[in-house]
């Protein structure tokens, strides 16, 4: 209440009139008009305000607080701990949803998560159990009746020593291969080798058990050297080779003696065949010379015949004798050649799933030879072949080719 006394005058300033915010009433929130009856004064239908404070309660500018319970600020909204009640069943993807809906929709994922759960129980492999009943993580023993069950889509498993992977039906196929041809190359190694003992094959062949005996039929090499590492070697059971113009078949030391008796006889006197061929003579035809020049300087006329053929005879046989020794000297160089061939093949390496290679030189006897060896190995490193080639000072090139594996 406002009073004065009768007389005095009472001013009311606000509105856009006040000079300061206190004396400001009038405009904003409150009106206040002077009617005949008095002063009228009116509350805004859109009052402002900066703050409102009722009891426990706030509203402004940031929202509604509640001391000690909800609030609706710029924020967001703050139960404060307390219940909201009599929410409706959310709709739309950003509605919220009550107790209801959230309880329902647990059980509905329970009940799923169940029916899960049983059907994994029905449907996964599990271990075995003991005869005490617990798990047995040694041993899994799948259904499928007496067909049993087929796993698919197994990875390679690894294939090495000490492994214990699974492998799949794609690599025990490769297995099968490698096996089926291990299996045809070593049947093959192994008809080689019958052929070889039947004589069937290899440098000294039969083809039939009375047929011809060929040695290095299929093969080049103009001399054949017997000698072994103890030195040379005796041929024993050497038929009569015939002894014509044009021969070219081997003769036996039966042959070579009845030649020397021959000899013997047409020289006369003490003469001797020795067994390196030289002939030693005494006395020939009486003449008591020691040598055929002198023995036939002391002929008449009419053993010259005789004494022309001894001649060409003794010349004979020097340039046959001569002619062996060149032959030996040739099979010797030749058999040098070869043995430094054979060494100058080195052993390539054995490394799964490559090629490799060894090179070699080699020297023997005065004769020298180099060598190259190329070697492929399978990728499982069962099996490889070997090939190589070696020249040599003598002879024709060396050519050897082989396979190895293992044999479970």
């Amino acid at each position: 209440d406002v009073h004065r006394k009768l007389g005095d005058k009472l001013n009311i300033v606000g509105g856009a009139d006040a000079a300061t915010a206190e004396d400001k009433t009038s405009g904003e929130n409150v009106i206040t008009r002077t009617t005949e009856d008095g002063i009228k004064i009116e509350l805004l239908k859109d009052a402002k305000f900066d703050s409102i404070t009722t009891g426990n309660t706030v509203l402004n500018n940031n929202g509604l607080v509640i001391k000690g319970g909800p609030s609706i600020t710029i924020n967001g909204v703050d139960a404060g701990g307390k219940k909201i009640t009599n929410v409706a069943d959310g709709v739309n993807s950003k509605d919220a949803v009550n107790k209801g809906q959230l309880d329902k929709q647990i059980n509905d994922v329970k009940d799923q998560i169940g029916k899960e759960i049983g059907d994994l129980s029905d449907n996964a492999v599990k271990y075995d159990k003991d005869k005490d009943g617990n798990v047995d993580k040694n041993s899994v023993t799948l259904g499928g009746g007496d067909k049993g069950t087929n796993l698919k889509n197994v990875a390679d498993g690894k294939v090495e020593q000490g492994s214990k992977d699974a492998v799949n039906g794609g690599q025990l196929w490769d297995v099968k291969q490698n096996v089926d041809k291990n299996t045809n190359d070593i049947q093959n190694i192994q008809n080689n080798i019958n052929n070889i003992n039947n004589g069937k094959s290899g440098l000294v062949q039969q083809q039939d058990p009375k047929g011809e005996i060929t040695v290095g039929k299929d093969t080049g090499g103009k001399s054949v050297n017997m000698a072994g590492k103890d030195g040379d070697r005796v041929i024993k059971g050497v038929d009569n080779g015939t002894i014509a113009k044009d021969s070219k078949e081997a003769v036996n030391g039966g042959q070579i003696h009845n030649i020397s008796d021959s000899i013997k006889n047409s020289i006369g006197g003490n003469t001797t065949v020795n067994q390196d061929g030289t002939i030693k003579t005494n006395n020939i035809g009486g003449t008591g010379k020691d040598n055929i020049h002198d023995a036939i300087g002391t002929l008449n006329q009419s053993n010259q015949e005789l004494g022309n053929r001894i001649t060409n005879l003794g010349d004979q046989l020097q340039q046959a004798f001569y002619d062996t020794n060149q032959r030996i000297d040739s099979v010797e160089k030749k058999a040098n050649a070869g043995i430094a061939a054979a060494m100058a093949l080195e052993a390539a390496p054995f490394v799964a799933g490559k090629y490799t290679y060894a090179a070699g030189a080699a020297y023997h006897g005065g004769e020298n030879a180099v060598g190259v060896t190329l070697r492929k190995t399978s990728d499982n490193g069962r099996w490889s072949i070997t090939g190589g080639v070696a020249a040599a000072s003598q002879g024709e090139p060396s050519v050897r080719i082989g396979v190895s594996g293992v044999i479970n």
